[in-house]
């Protein structure tokens, strides 16, 4: 920690803080820290490093939705379609409809030709969200307007 105090991107620091978190069972602050890991690597393109940093993250906590987005994406920009289709899959069956990553998931999969099954999409739920929303509001205005006429 001191030295990453001193050098916040210090790869074998972090990597190391990572596997005391670990061994301390503080699993959440060692995922996130797998996760800085890799995103440094990938920014320095050491993206087989990378890769490995996000696989622990994601073997310290299966159902976490940010290392499985990021490895989908750090595959598709690699041209490895089926790896980035699979974990496109896995992070859109463990996000919950209100997360972010649930959305990015859904279009990713679209865009690769797989139809979304089993839930409505975020995106088509925010659709409907809106279209209630519009429909309160032109009762509310309907209502408001009869009141002013009288």
């Amino acid at each position: 920690q001191d030295v990453l105090d001193v050098e916040p991107n210090h790869v074998e620091a972090l990597a190391g803080l990572a596997g005391v978190y670990e061994r301390l069972g503080e699993r959440e602050w060692a995922v996130t820290t797998w996760i800085k890991l890799a995103l440094l690597h990938e920014q320095r393109g050491q993206l087989d490093a990378a890769k490995q940093a996000y696989l622990k993250a994601i073997a310290l906590d299966p159902k976490y939705v940010e290392p499985l987005a990021n490895l989908a994406m750090l595959f598709a920009r690699q041209g490895d379609k089926q790896q980035a289709m699979a974990y496109w899959q896995r992070a859109a069956e463990m996000s919950q409809p209100s997360d972010p990553w649930l959305a990015q998931a859904e279009e990713q999969l679209q865009k690769m030709g797989i139809p979304l099954t089993g839930r409505p999409s975020r995106r088509s739920l925010i659709q409907h969200e809106m279209q209630d929303d519009q429909q309160t509001m032109n009762e509310f205005r309907a209502v408001t307007e009869s009141w002013y006429r009288q």
